[in-house]
């Protein structure tokens, strides 16, 4: 497991997203529960309102925009920390950095949780014991898993975590996925757990 710094930024930044491919194929997970639709994806600087850098020079930040939505048009739990960025040419399985949906005319972030106890409360991020970070659930043999520690803090003492996030309860909703992911790669593959969503290519 290889942890790759990123600093954090305490700026607020509204994301203009330009697509750059679309999709209208719709992809059934979780014995077809859920359907989700990929709207577009892009390489970006940012992500969401709480935003990082990063510091590496082998990695950018990808943006995968997607509508998930229930079959039956009923109201269900949706864990989106199932969700992984596969790159096949250099066997890593990457876990998002941030997950974040529209709010009016705003991007919030869903609310993180840490992997391990907070030496200090912080207000953007919490403990809850009781909600399975699912991401470890699903095995890739033979892949290199990727995840971020984030630095939560202020200028003069900060505590890194590598954080998960708190399922919902969803109908239908547009969701933002940002990843680390290699600047030599241009195309990765979407998993929900070990079910393939989709292939996606960043220009």
């Amino acid at each position: 497991m290889r942890a790759i710094g990123y600093s954090r930024v305490f700026i607020f930044f509204l994301l203009a997203f330009n697509s750059s491919l679309v999709f209208c194929q719709r992809f059934y997970i979780d014995e077809r529960k859920f359907y989700i639709e990929i709207l577009g994806t892009e390489v970006t600087s940012f992500n969401a309102s709480n935003t990082t850098r990063s510091k590496s020079k082998t990695l950018k930040t990808v943006h995968i925009r997607l509508k998930m939505a229930t079959t039956d048009g009923e109201y269900a739990l949706f864990d989106i920390n199932k969700f992984s960025l596969i790159d096949e040419s250099n066997k890593l399985r990457i876990r998002p950095i941030d997950v974040a949906h529209r709010m009016v005319m705003r991007e919030l972030s869903f609310p993180r949780l840490a992997t391990r106890p907070l030496e200090k409360p912080h207000p953007e991020v919490s403990e809850d014991i009781s909600v399975v970070d699912s991401f470890y659930e699903s095995e890739f043999d033979g892949y290199e898993i990727i995840e971020i520690p984030l630095a939560f803090g202020n200028l003069f003492k900060s505590q890194s975590q590598v954080t998960y996030f708190r399922p919902g309860t969803y109908r239908s909703k547009k969701l933002d996925f940002y990843f680390p992911f290699p600047k030599s790669s241009s195309i990765g593959v979407l998993y929900y757990g070990e079910e393939k969503v989709a292939i996606v290519v960043f220009k």
